[in-house]
């Protein structure tokens, strides 16, 4: 088994993978994220990285054996709380090789490393005041949302503003947080639109995009 040290030999070895290059956090300077470390065994890679996503991550890739192999290892060094992360087949392959390892959710995983020609109608990047507006939406219609407007912990977020009816002012109507973002993989979470009324016809439902993830080189958003 082989530790990485630096940004560059995990970026190789993850060729491209987006979960792994999300999870090491890299900083501009060719570093991981604090506390991040990553390890190789065969065509294995895993990457610790605590506290992202609200959560100790464990991203792992390659093939099942090895995979299982490495991620038997680190369990037992790192701290109880880290939880594998990657492709499901490969996750139900560990749980078939590792004694107490259990699934515990599912999520979903959209990645491009495509610039879109023209920034989407309606989508701005929202100041104070309509990000403290956004907290409301939160409260709800996504609750248990670990990216939210009142903790202070995204770079940004964008939205469109708009009524949603009735004769009601101006909110934030959808809006999605660039948030955990790494030199190579940028992120987007806290994806959350408010319900359309059934007499209206405004956009908000559809106009921000699902969370994912904007990888391949193309750095830490401004």
């Amino acid at each position: 088994m082989e530790e990485f040290r630096n940004l560059g030999d995990v970026r190789e070895a993850a060729a491209g993978d987006g979960h792994l290059l999300w999870a090491a956090q890299g900083r501009p300077d060719g570093r991981l994220g604090s506390g991040v470390r990553a390890w190789r065994h065969g065509s294995a890679l895993a990457v610790a990285s605590p506290d992202l996503s609200r959560r100790d991550r464990l991203a792992i890739n390659g093939d099942p054996d090895d995979a299982a192999h490495l991620v038997r290892h680190l369990l037992g060094e790192l701290a109880p709380t880290y939880r594998p992360v990657g492709d499901a087949p490969l996750i139900n392959a560990l749980i078939d090789r590792i004694p107490g390892l259990t699934p515990l959710r599912e999520f979903f995983w959209m990645e491009t490393s495509t610039v879109p020609d023209s920034p989407a109608a309606g989508v701005e990047w929202l100041d104070e005041v309509a990000v403290k507006e956004a907290a409301s939406l939160f409260d709800r219609f996504f609750p248990d949302s670990f990216a939210r407007p009142d903790d202070g912990g995204a770079h940004r977020w964008a939205g469109i503003v708009d009524s949603p009816g009735n004769g009601a002012p101006p909110e934030p109507l959808a809006v999605a947080a660039d948030v955990w973002a790494a030199a190579d993989c940028g992120f987007l979470a806290g994806v959350c639109t408010h319900p359309p009324p059934a007499d209206a016809g405004w956009r908000g439902s559809s106009a921000v995009s699902s969370s994912g993830s904007w990888c391949a080189g193309t750095g830490v958003p401004p």
